[in-house]
């Protein structure tokens, strides 16, 4: 029984996260899921309390498929800036194509959920712990000079969230976005100064 009971979340979880994605959280409804799953609005509330709720299935789905794929391409890289670039890369690449999780991010306008705000701190923090460690590998290699690691990460971390959208929705096309993406990384990892 347990093992059916998750199968039936899991659907009604992949065929909200459809609805989410194109309407977003606010003008998605309980009829719109119930519609796409062909179930009735009780058989959802059965397995599920509110939207909200199914919502937050969603973006936990999403938060853990991206931080697989971020902790894949990681391990694939052996040098810290190599680490470092893939990371970076891969934040601002993939991280719009979870658009649940992206609307949970940055939306300001979703209402007061304690899910988002714990989310968003949570993000924030495992993403500063990320860089944080990639830093330090690269100082103890001698690879990278950051005086403070933490503060260094969370310079990466802000510049990321503050460059995301306008360099990833200013640009529909894919091979400009990429391009303008490289130039991002070449100018936080080597700067602009000229050296002697």
């Amino acid at each position: 029984m347990v093992v059916v009971k998750e199968k039936i979340r899991n659907r009604i979880v992949d065929g909200a996260q459809n609805v989410f994605s194109r309407h977003g959280y606010r003008r998605t409804t309980m009829d719109e899921i119930a519609q796409v799953l062909e179930m009735g609005k009780s058989s959802i509330y059965y397995y599920f309390n509110s939207k909200e709720d199914i919502f937050r299935a969603v973006v936990e789905k999403e938060g853990n498929v991206l931080k697989k794929e971020i902790n894949r391409v990681l391990d694939a890289e052996s040098s810290p800036l190599g680490k470092l670039k893939t990371y970076i890369r891969c934040r601002l690449h993939r991280l719009p194509d979870f658009k649940n999780l992206y609307e949970a991010l940055i939306k300001e306008d979703l209402p007061e959920m304690d899910f988002v705000i714990n989310l968003r701190k949570r993000f924030n923090r495992e993403e500063k712990e990320l860089v944080t460690r990639i830093f330090q590998s690269g100082n103890s290699e001698g690879s990278f000079k950051v005086a403070d690691p933490v503060l260094g990460a969370i310079a990466i971390s802000t510049m990321m969230r503050g460059l995301e959208i306008p360099l990833l929705y200013n640009s529909k096309d894919v091979e400009e976005r990429r391009k303008l993406m490289e130039d991002l990384i070449n100018v936080i990892l080597y700067g602009i100064f000229r050296g002697n």
